[in-house]
């Protein structure tokens, strides 16, 4: 009876010594990945074409109420000097892995800018696509919904 306790014990520690692990490492890739999506916005701020298409599939597609249309990656690059902005803040910032090489990011952001001489929404619901490929974290897909259109 006794072994049976110790083993018992035994896999307890080993299974929470797992889920510690686990957790920390969900931790750090989540910490990634908010740190891929923030350097990116400011890619687009900056309006740095090679930085944003190092981030991005090259499969990417994006639509935005600004855009008017979903737009790939060739065609943000092409209408990035039309985009004039600044980001004031990101928040209720949420990230979902969806297993070891997917992860499905949420959060409101707020604005101040123009596309094309258009005034941005002033705040923004986004949510976007990352997928880690070659070790590194790229966005496949980004989508916005105004919430406020600043208009």
């Amino acid at each position: 009876m006794s072994r049976l306790i110790v083993w018992i014990a035994g896999l307890l520690v080993g299974l929470a010594a797992h889920v510690a692990v686990s957790v920390a490492d969900d931790a750090a890739t989540i910490e990634q990945i908010k740190q891929s999506a923030s350097m990116l916005d400011q890619a687009f701020t900056q309006q740095d074409a090679a930085l944003i298409e190092s981030m991005v599939t090259s499969d990417h597609l994006a639509t935005t109420p600004y855009y008017g249309k979903s737009m790939d990656i060739a065609e943000q690059i092409e209408t990035l000097d039309d985009f004039k902005a600044r980001l004031f803040d990101v928040t209720n910032e949420k990230v979902n892995l969806l297993g070891d090489g997917a992860a499905l990011i949420m959060f409101e952001k707020s604005y101040e800018g123009t596309f094309k001489g258009t005034s941005l929404p002033k705040r923004v619901f986004v949510s976007s696509l990352w997928e880690k490929i070659d070790g590194k974290w790229l966005q496949r897909l980004y989508q916005e919904t105004a919430i406020d259109s600043g208009q």
